[in-house]
């Protein structure tokens, strides 16, 4: 998918996220994805000492910022999904997968964008650097971006594939939703 696609993606889902949970989407966070700033630290590295890890470098990789898209590839929809049990779901949009189940988030009610990381199996930890399932890592978007490193290729201590497949996936059925609205247009009339 090209980058014009995604970002187009990423602001149909931003759109989505404020529908299911009934929240506004900081327009620095539309910012982020409109400006490609997400695409753009694709592959640059975040030095982390997270809970359950050995402190290192996780690889960073731009991914859908859906929790939708999330369950799709490797969480659990019962958890992160509409009406799941992390009751925090809404307050958090995932910008960066950084491991097989873990993400970097953007602390949404938040007006400098915290962020966070987000790993499944901690969603009831609350305290110890923990704000309602997510362990907070930079007090805004702009102090982590501005944490991240170089790390050569196959270099950093946690590595993450890109799947482009999923933003395809997501692509084509925010396309297929589109015509179904047009479908019940013409149902209407």
């Amino acid at each position: 998918m090209e980058l014009e696609e995604k970002q187009a993606v990423a602001a149909a889902l931003l759109e989505r996220h404020a529908a299911i949970y009934d929240v506004s989407i900081p327009k620095k966070l539309q910012i982020f994805y409109a400006s490609c700033a997400a695409f753009n630290f694709e592959g640059k590295c975040a030095k982390l000492d997270l809970p359950g890890y050995e402190a290192g470098t996780f690889r960073l990789v731009a991914c859908p910022p859906s929790w939708e898209a999330a369950s799709a590839t490797n969480l659990d929809d019962a958890i992160v999904g509409e009406g799941g049990e992390w009751e925090a779901a809404g307050k958090f949009v995932p910008i960066f997968n950084v491991d097989q189940s873990g993400y970097i988030v953007a602390k949404i009610d938040d007006a400098n964008l915290a962020v966070g990381f987000f790993n499944e199996e901690n969603f009831r930890e609350d305290g110890d650097g923990y704000t309602t399932g997510v362990y907070m890592i930079a007090k805004s978007i702009d102090e982590f971006r501005a944490g991240l490193v170089n790390v050569d290729e196959d270099e950093a201590d946690f590595e993450c594939e890109i799947d482009e497949e999923i933003w395809d996936e997501i692509g084509d059925e925010l396309e297929e939703g589109e015509g179904d609205d047009d479908d019940d247009e013409d149902e209407d009339e």
